[in-house]
């Protein structure tokens, strides 16, 4: 996992969002865009590098007959913190600039230290189980090997 600060590493926002989110999601990378025929039409990082955003068209039904615009945040860990489901209607935008313009007004309702703090503390948790987890594993391992060298 990658906890650096978002930054920009592109003009172009497909290269700056996969750059950014490798690692942290799936979302940016180009097979997940291929299969949901995503365009990322911008993308940029806000206070100082915790959050970071896309504006993306793409089909607005599944028959790819009308492209719609909708945004995305992410914390720090890449996880999308706002951005309505595309199963909901009023997800999609009629242009880019009102899914900017949305995706500016729900930035402004987000605590970006809280959302930060609450993504590392979730993610710690989850790594302290994977962990453990693994620790089991290693201890039935070696007591599988020790009986079998007992056996011999």
């Amino acid at each position: 996992m990658r906890f650096h600060p978002y930054r920009c590493e592109s003009a172009y926002p497909e290269t700056d969002a996969e750059r950014n989110l490798h690692g942290r999601t799936h979302y940016a990378e180009p097979d997940t865009r291929r299969w949901f025929k995503s365009r990322f039409i911008m993308a940029g990082h806000e206070c100082g590098g915790m959050l970071y955003w896309i504006v993306e068209s793409m089909p607005m039904r599944h028959r790819d007959d009308k492209r719609g615009f909708r945004y995305r945040i992410f914390d720090l860990c890449g996880n999308v913190i706002d951005g309505k489901s595309i199963d909901d209607p009023d997800c999609f935008h009629r242009t880019s600039k009102a899914a900017y313009a949305a995706m500016r007004e729900a930035l402004k309702a987000i605590d970006a230290p809280a959302v930060t703090r609450t993504a590392l503390y979730a993610h710690a948790e989850w790594t302290a189980r994977q962990v453990e987890s693994a620790r089991k594993w290693v201890d039935e391992q070696e007591r599988a090997m020790t009986a079998t060298a007992a056996g011999e």
